[in-house]
């Protein structure tokens, strides 16, 4: 046998703390400064960003992509590269390509509102979306990551806190 079945004599929270409260604590401040720094990012970015509306330049031939790629979840699916093309303020062209799958493929000549850094057109290009879209994820991650961050601290300080007022043992 072995582990505590055997007698083993390991390392051992501390008596009236769960084992992963620390840990789970730690995570969800973690998730809570991820859902920040997103936030704080998506901010700045539509700040600085100028919109633009970039039109369906030409679709590339099939190939196959591949989602999640080095992953033992990754899946193969048929994808064609699509070419967009617009005009920043300054009369600049840009043009950039996307991947899209066969049942989301837009016509030549469609158009898509854009968003781009005038400072590096080329190379910060957004597709407009909804406020949604583009506040809420970020919001909810750092939602719940200050939720399971306060429900951890809480947990820990009603653990602490019955351990200092837990009769000592008797002898």
């Amino acid at each position: 046998m072995t582990g505590a079945a055997a007698g083993s004599r390991g390392r051992r929270a501390k008596p009236g703390t769960p084992k992963g409260l620390w840990g789970f604590t730690a995570g969800a401040a973690a998730f809570a400064v991820f859902g920040a720094v997103l936030l704080v990012e998506a901010a700045l970015f539509a700040g600085r960003a100028e919109r633009a509306e970039a039109t369906v330049a030409g679709i590339g031939e099939k190939k196959t992509c591949v989602r999640n790629a080095g992953k033992s979840s990754s899946e193969k699916y048929t994808c064609y590269p699509v070419d967009y093309r617009f005009t920043t303020r300054a009369g600049r062209t840009v043009e950039f390509t996307e991947r899209r799958s066969e049942d989301k493929l837009p016509d030549v000549g469609d158009r898509a509102p854009v968003r781009y850094d005038p400072a590096r057109p080329a190379a910060d290009i957004r597709f407009e979306t909804s406020f949604l879209s583009r506040y809420g994820y970020p919001a909810a991650a750092l939602a719940a990551g200050l939720a399971g961050a306060c429900t951890g601290i809480v947990l820990l300080r009603r653990y602490r806190k019955a351990e200092t007022t837990r009769p000592p043992a008797p002898s």
